[in-house]
């Protein structure tokens, strides 16, 4: 681990071609907007100051409960036919 990153892990992208790797940071962009929003919602509704928050912690929250509601998700896209 680098000290000067924080001690956190490396990224290394996974795209083989360039139009593959403008479709992964186009995406990483995209998460990291929507992390902000729900961010910037969480503080609002406990009225706090957005600038308190750590965007690694939101993050970190979120790996651990995004598994939990992908499971309650897919059993009603599957009844619907759409997965």
């Amino acid at each position: 681990m680098d000290p000067q990153r924080g001690g956190h892990e490396e990224f290394h992208f996974r795209s083989r071609t360039k139009d593959e790797l403008k479709l992964e940071v186009y995406a990483l962009l995209l998460a990291h907007f929507v992390i902000r929003a729900l961010m910037l919602e969480a503080a609002t509704a406990a009225t706090l100051n957005v600038d308190h928050l750590s965007f690694w912690g939101a993050l970190q929250a979120l790996k651990t409960r995004l598994p939990e509601q992908a499971e309650r998700c897919q059993a009603p896209i599957a009844q619907r036919g759409l997965g």
